[in-house]
């Protein structure tokens, strides 16, 4: 009992009597609890209501506990005396029956409303563990902090429930992670372990739905790619002078400078520092920041030259949408790619050549001839060598689209899977439930993507 989970002769005589307590919360916009038999609390009739929040806005998180306040009253005398019933099927004279409230089922918005945990984007980002925000990318549990002990959990809540001010409980909260929830009255209840993973909202409608969208993008208008360019949404890689004047801007909290920044910059800043990538363009300057307070801002240099404090010189941005103009050419679009590369510096042109590798002659070339050998070395080429920071095509474009809902549409589903709709990358029938993602992913997709991507198409 000291780690919060109950002991082996509790949980018997809960089993012997045959009954279990369970809260439901949907965005805790309403409590179900069921009082049944194992295996069948989820059915209709043995469910009832047990409060409902009211709005129009939801509470706030320390709000919430006065609405956990009655129920948990009545929980904690479930467990420790129970609750005399006058008659049940078996027992015609009544009996006592006791239960306890083991897990919180709740996408994970709630149960971190019902702990009362901080969010994703707080310092403590994990509600099993005191993993930190900056190592959210650490994929090797062996380099995770261990679950955290119901004993140290509630020690810190009970600081911050201690807490004289606002300001106090802000100042625990930064420093554990933790807040005072009315659930840790009940002596059995540990947060870390009795916060069920939602498979609905975690797999479904996260991690299926990110993969197919992001990883695949899925884009029925275009044709199917191979999806092995390197992503960069906001056009070319930087540049390393770029790279370098923002790590000046940040050193030096040129404010002005730094709004000029684009979120790529940041992201390769990391990534060559296999610092944490995800965030907001704050959170990657603050990780960049701190990384180089640590290392004394060491082997910081002006690569390229520029301005000091400049996001990016007025050169390399012409140089960027040239680049990317160039690029983007087409046999339709020839003439007008060729018009506007030379209105272009000739010091862009030669630029390009160099970094499309186009050979030059000795002597000098006209901006029309070195025009003429880029957009022929565009088209010639295949794409993947010249077009390295292009957002890539699609992995389910249209004919990948088209050979799903063929599939679809001769498959059978047994009566106990949802369907999908039936026209697979259309906007037409709105967004997809978790059900409708996983009957996607794991039905359809694992039927089509073989055949086609398989040895000799399946």
């Amino acid at each position: 009992m000291s780690e919060g989970v109950l002991s082996s002769q509790t949980f018997e005589k809960i089993q012997r009597i045959g009954i279990e307590i369970g809260i439901i919360i949907d965005n805790v916009d309403q409590w179900l609890v069921s009082a049944t038999k194992i295996g069948e609390r989820y059915k209709f009739e043995n469910m009832y209501l047990a409060g409902i929040v009211p709005g129009p806005k939801p509470p706030s998180i320390t709000q919430l506990n006065q609405y956990f306040l009655p129920l948990v009253d009545q929980l904690d005398i479930f467990f420790k005396q129970g609750y005399f019933l006058t008659q049940t099927p078996k027992y015609t004279n009544g009996r006592t029956a006791r239960g306890a409230m083991i897990p919180v089922v709740a996408d994970l918005h709630a149960a971190w409303q019902v702990a009362v945990l901080g969010s994703s984007n707080s310092t403590f980002c994990c509600s099993f563990c005191g993993l930190l925000l900056q190592d959210i990318e650490e994929v090797d549990p062996t380099n995770w902090p261990p679950i955290r002990s119901s004993l140290e959990h509630r020690r810190c809540a009970q600081i911050w429930f201690n807490a004289k001010s606002l300001q106090e409980h802000e100042a625990v909260f930064d420093e554990t992670g933790v807040r005072w929830t009315e659930l840790l009255r009940l002596e059995y209840w540990n947060p870390s372990r009795f916060l069920v993973f939602d498979t609905m909202h975690g797999w479904y409608l996260n991690d299926i739905e990110n993969h197919i969208r992001v990883v695949f993008r899925i884009d029925p208008p275009k044709p199917s790619g191979d999806g092995l360019f390197e992503d960069n949404l906001n056009g070319l890689t930087p540049v390393p002078s770029e790279l370098a004047r923002t790590l000046v801007a940040i050193r030096d909290n040129h404010q002005s400078s730094l709004k000029l920044v684009r979120r790529p910059v940041y992201y390769q800043l990391c990534k060559h520092r296999e610092l944490r990538r995800a965030g907001t363009i704050l959170q990657l300057r603050r990780t960049l920041k701190h990384f180089y307070d640590i290392t004394m801002w060491e082997n910081i240099s002006l690569e390229g030259g520029g301005r000091m404090g400049a996001a990016i010189t007025k050169p390399d941005r012409a140089f960027r949408n040239a680049h990317f103009r160039l690029l983007g050419a087409t046999d339709a679009t020839r003439d007008a790619d060729a018009r506007y590369l030379e209105k272009c510096h000739k010091d862009i042109l030669v630029r390009l050549c160099s970094e499309l590798c186009v050979p030059l002659d000795a002597m000098a070339v006209r901006k029309a001839e070195l025009v003429k050998k880029l957009l022929d070395k565009v088209s010639t080429q295949p794409r993947m060598e010249h077009y390295p920071g292009l957002r890539p095509g699609p992995v389910l474009g249209s004919d990948m689209v088209e050979e799903i809902n063929a599939d679809m549409a001769r498959t059978v589903l047994p009566s106990w899977i949802s369907s999908s709709p039936s026209k697979f990358g259309s906007s037409d029938h709105g967004k997809l439930s978790a059900e409708e993602w996983r009957t996607t992913a794991l039905v359809h997709l694992a039927i089509t993507l073989p055949r086609i991507w398989g040895p000799r198409g399946g």
